[in-house]
């Protein structure tokens, strides 16, 4: 889902551009844990962002800025921050080790 997103933030039409915000906006919001959502970020936020500063739609520049600040609420993304870089959150699940596993050998490489 996330990649159709991007694309969508990467269109030439006003329209989509607002309706991909809309879904963003929508779908932040159903979730209750910034440990869910902070993986989306870096690959939403950016895009959200430069968005918001091209877009000449006064209405749907508002649309977009409500799905940035939703996002950076559930993400607990600071304000100066455009979610490229951010830090694990403690508790993250990339940083929690299944049970009888090593959490310092790394499983993917």
């Amino acid at each position: 889902m996330v990649p159709l997103l991007s694309r969508g933030l990467n269109e030439k039409l006003t329209a989509t551009k607002r309706r991909v915000a809309v879904i963003i906006d929508n779908m932040a919001k159903l979730v209750d844990s910034a440990i869910t959502v902070r993986p989306f970020i870096p690959k939403l936020l950016p895009g959200l962002i430069k968005v918001e500063s091209t877009i000449g739609d006064p209405e749907a520049r508002s649309v977009v800025n409500r799905a940035i600040n939703t996002l950076r609420q559930v993400g607990e993304v600071p304000a100066d921050s455009d979610g490229s870089n951010l830090a694990p959150i403690k508790g993250d699940i990339q940083d929690q080790a299944l049970p009888g596993t090593d959490p310092s050998i790394n499983q993917g490489s």
